[in-house]
């Protein structure tokens, strides 16, 4: 107690002549002392009378503030007291305080402040602007007292307001004060207290980061210590004496397994690291932090060797054991971080050093786990620079060779294939330098890497022959009929490139393949990822045969296993991923309930992963599928709800005024759902923003599929809202642009689209011969398109339009013709006892095409086989006005052909058919025209007054629909 005294004595003196709080500054001074000689005791007793000054100002100034800095001062000395009377006195002090403090209330009460992890990152800027000042003084202002008072001041603000990483940060910068002495005056003692202060900040330090930066302080420090002694006993051929006494350098293993994983869209790297490297056990923390700790201690004793060994240690468990860390990748690499620094440290003055170099390839390692490839790069650039001065530039080494492979898979994940290929090439080269003709899991990983570049950039060929050459080499390696990883990932890839080659077939071989070995590594009935992969490609496959049923029995296993690994109620992408392919099959398959239940569960979980009202591409991709599907099932109004929800994010995703194709996508579908509600108006102005937003985006008089859309949509709406020349012109400008891309002869589904809309349109403005050129050339085209003999509804509408045109103008014998290929066609498509109101109609129209060639005979079979089809569909006693116009044409004929009788029986009953259908008083065309042919028919039999009863009938009526506008003359 009596030395605490003695260091006290002036500022105690001071304190009694000018008070206790114009003393506090010698008192700051007196904690610094106190830290830099590592004095418990005396820190504990500035602390309390710091704690004296702030109670003696709050109760002053009734500052509630400065009473909860005392607490808070008092606190932390009785933290660090091992003396019982002192700590009974804090006791005292801190309830005297607390007393005081009653009543009282401030913004900054103890109370309600927040957690230190809570303000972690504000204190972080805040410190940082603190620091920035006095930071930029210590170049100029090292030897100044006032520097080092002002740091002491945050180290008590730390204190006071339980800042640990502001306290840590201004015991550093008082250390790091003393070193600028040290260094600067060549002052030993200044040196101490750097070492103490920094062994000081590393005790309280909690963070890794901060420890590496201290640890490198304290080693940086010891070695300016070791030369200033060197100096000092200066002895001939100095120079070269430090040359060959230079540091040994520590040999640790360097990773390069990173370099050799392929496939990354279906194996992640982190499971293709875990597949090729033998797993040590992870470190034990607690070994680690007692290397650390000893390390340490060594520096403070100057003994440089024992500590470096320490430290040493701490990074064998680095490096030996935390990429083992069951998905722990964030916490190895905060590691690698810790050894590299602690490894500059080391070999500060040889920096060119082969365990610098292996700790930048782990942490690029790490940091192409953690899916950051930019800062994977700078890692591996570092790394290759070290081992190319340390081997040579030109010479072959296995390490450069990783590191040039590593960087390759980087650029590949960065889209930069060419420099990916590059520098994955340079590797190959030098490993078949290294290993000569030796087949090597290193060559054969190479050629894997490179084939899935090539596919990346779309030469599906050139990367199964990579795939292949790895293939071979990997069988030498492992053996013919071994079941090998490597060969599993090769086979997958291979898949992919025969897939996207169009050859599903070979697809479904290779993924099969590779399918079955990886249940031979992990169990027949294990549940794993890989299993889970392979069983998701063969599903895809088998969905681009369009074998939905198969695709989605994968699709269920794949489902049911990714539940097993990530757990039953888990919200993972992968998942969600499945579950899209299990909507989308469905879909395909015309269940819509099952399909849409599918897509609202990936929604929902794409919710949970991305947050509930974040805009992200996968959310708006769903919200599309849901629209879609509630098309395909024909509500086309919830289908638009989901279509704007969609539109609605893509504009927050890439910008409302920004021209993009899933905007212009969601505009043009929202057109189409309009379009079949038939406003066309709205349907209309939809497709007239996707059109401008596609040229914007492709370019005004680029040729392209959705330009080409949007015209024809275009030309639709206008023909549904009646105006037929604004539709030919749309129709027209759509052909133009199909037969530009797809070849001006050349039989394309959307080139005879354009000519049947051509067709329709020609028509409705009263051009019967273009219309029928039109329909010509796309039936031609179809034809083409689907074979000679093929069976289809749109091939059906085509024979019926020309049937109908050749109708107008009178050319009998050709729409005979046509309506009978229509009426075959159907019954082909839909079955020969096939009853269709279209059949019936077309069979009505055949009785009245031969009723005009003469032949009565064929007529009344048409007609007959037309009334008894509309009999069957409608029901046999039902009024129909499609039955009562069968009954007039069989009247008409059976009155040509002079059986009177059976005509006045059937015209008879088709007037008082369309009596029921239109009203018995009702003026309308059908019901003249049946009384007009009753009397033709009386007049024929003799009957004149009953035919002039029912002539004048059929005049009144005439009359009627001529004064109402409905007729004209």
């Amino acid at each position: 107690m009596l030395r605490v005294c003695e260091k006290l004595r002036k500022a105690d003196a001071k304190r009694k002549r000018l008070g206790l709080v114009r003393a506090e500054t010698d008192y700051l001074r007196a904690l610094l002392d106190a830290m830099a000689d590592m004095d418990r005791f005396v820190e504990v007793e500035v602390l309390k009378t710091l704690g004296d000054v702030n109670l003696e100002k709050g109760r002053l100034y009734k500052d509630a503030a400065k009473l909860d800095r005392a607490m808070m001062l008092y606190s932390s000395a009785l933290l660090r007291c091992e003396d019982a009377d002192v700590g009974e006195s804090l006791e005292n002090r801190y309830r005297h305080a607390e007393k005081l403090r009653q009543g009282k209330t401030t913004a900054t009460s103890i109370k309600n402040e927040p957690s230190r992890t809570a303000n972690k990152m504000p204190s972080i800027a805040m410190m940082a602007e603190k620091f920035k000042h006095l930071d930029r003084r210590l170049t100029v202002d090292f030897d100044k007292d006032s520097l080092l008072i002002d740091y002491t001041k945050l180290v008590v603000e730390g204190i006071a307001n339980e800042d640990g990483m502001l306290e840590v940060e201004a015991i550093k910068s008082l250390g790091d004060v003393y070193l600028k002495r040290g260094t600067e005056t060549k002052d030993t003692p200044c040196l101490t207290k750097a070492t103490a202060l920094y062994n000081t900040a590393l005790a309280r330090c909690e963070g890794v980061q901060g420890r590496v930066v201290l640890i490198h302080r304290l080693l940086y420090t010891a070695r300016i210590r070791q030369d200033m002694k060197k100096n000092a006993n200066r002895v001939p051929k100095r120079r070269r004496q430090q040359q060959q006494q230079g540091d040994v350098p520590r040999d640790f293993p360097f990773t390069s397994a990173y370099t050799d994983v392929v496939g990354q869209q279906f194996m992640s790297p982190s499971a293709y690291i875990a597949s090729q490297t033998v797993k040590p056990p992870a470190p034990d923390d607690r070994s680690y932090e007692d290397n650390l700790t000893a390390g340490a201690r060594a520096l403070a004793d100057g003994n440089l060797d024992r500590a470096e060994e320490k430290f040493a240690s701490a990074l064998r468990l680095i490096h030996g054991g935390y990429l083992a860390l069951h998905g722990d990748v964030t916490k190895a690499k905060s590691y690698f971080e810790e050894a590299l620094m602690i490894h500059k440290g080391i070999h500060i003055d040889n920096t060119a050093n082969p365990v610098i170099a292996g700790s930048l390839h782990n942490l690029g390692i790490a940091w192409g786990i953690l899916c950051d490839p930019k800062k994977a790069i700078s890692c591996f650039e570092q790394s290759l620079t070290i081992l190319q001065c340390i081997f040579g530039v030109s010479t072959p080494h296995p390490d450069i060779a990783s590191a040039l492979a590593n960087l390759g898979f980087c650029w590949r994940d960065l889209g930069d294939e060419g420099k990916a290929i590059s520098y994955i090439e340079q590797s190959l080269m030098m490993r078949k330098t290294v290993y000569g003709d030796t087949a090597h899991e290193h060559i054969a990983k190479s050629l894997t890497a490179l084939g899935f570049c090539w596919s990346s950039l779309g030469d599906e060929k050139k990367a199964i022959s990579y795939y292949e050459q790895s293939l071979t080499m990997s069988k030498t390696i492992y053996g013919q009929n071994t079941v090998h990883p490597d060969i599993a990932a090769v086979l997958n890839n291979m898949g992919l490139s025969y897939s996207n080659l169009g050859n599903q077939q070979k697809a479904v071989s290779c993924y099969e393949q590779s399918l079955m070995i990886k249940k031979a590594i992990y169990g027949e009935t294990a549940r794993h990822q890989d299993i889970a992969m392979s069983l998701n490609n063969v599903g895809l496959t088998w969905s681009k045969l369009d074998n939905y049923e198969k695709a989605i029995s994968y699709f269920e296993k794949v489902l049911k296993m990714q539940k097993a690994v990530y757990g039953e109620k888990a919200a993972h992408l992968e998942i969600a991923t499945t579950l899209n392919n299990l909507g989308f099959s469905w879909r395909k398959l015309g269940d819509y309930r099952k399909s849409i239940s599918y897509y609202e569960q990936v929604k929902v979980m794409r919710k949970r992963i991305f947050g509930e009202n974040t805009a992200h591409p996968k959310i708006a991709e769903t919200l599309d599928s849901l629209g879609s599907c509630w098309a395909e099932f024909g509500d086309a109004k919830k289908a638009i709800g989901y279509f704007e929800q969609s539109l609605t994010m893509w504009k927050t995703i890439h910008g409302d005024k920004t021209a993009h194709l899933e905007i212009a996508g969601a505009l043009y579908n929202l057109g189409s759902l309009w379009s079949k509600l038939d406003d066309q108006k709205k349907a209309i102005d939809y497709f007239e923003q996707s059109l401008r937003m596609t040229k914007t985006i492709y370019g005004e008089n680029t040729v392209h599929t959705l330009i080409s859309g949007a015209l024809e949509q275009l030309g639709s709406s206008w023909s549904k809202l009646g105006d037929h020349k604004k539709a030919v012109s749309y129709f027209n400008q759509s052909l133009r642009m199909a037969k530009t891309m797809y070849g001006d002869n050349t039989a394309h589904a959307d080139i005879a689209k354009s000519l049947h809309n051509l067709g329709s349109s020609w028509s409705k403005l009263g051009n019967q011969k273009k219309a029928i050129s039109y329909f010509e050339q796309s039936l031609t085209m179809e034809k083409t398109i689907r074979g000679p003999n093929a069976a289809d509804k749109d091939l059906v509408r085509i024979f019926d339009a020309l049937g109908t045109l050749w109708s107008e103008l009178d050319d009998e014998r050709k729409e005979i013709s046509y309506y009978e290929q229509a009426i075959e066609m159907w019954k082909t498509v839909k079955g020969e006892d096939t009853r269709n109101p279209g059949i019936a109609g077309r069979l009505h129209n055949l009785g009245l095409c031969w009723s005009n060639l003469g032949d009565e005979k064929k007529a009344i079979s048409y007609f007959q086989q037309s009334l008894a089809m509309r009999k069957t569909i409608y029901g046999d006693t039902t009024a129909h006005a499609d039955i009562a116009l069968s009954l007039f044409g069989l009247g008409s004929s059976w009155s040509k052909l002079g059986d009177h009788r059976k005509a006045i029986r059937n015209l008879n009953q088709s007037l008082t058919m369309m009596k029921k259908v239109y009203g018995d008083n009702t003026a309308h065309l059908h019901i003249t025209a049946a009384l007009h042919e009753l009397a033709l028919v009386w007049n024929k039999v003799g009957y004149q007054d009953k035919a002039v009863e029912y002539e004048e009938q059929s005049q009144r009526m005439v009359m009627s629909l001529y004064a109402r506008g409905t007729l004209r003359f």
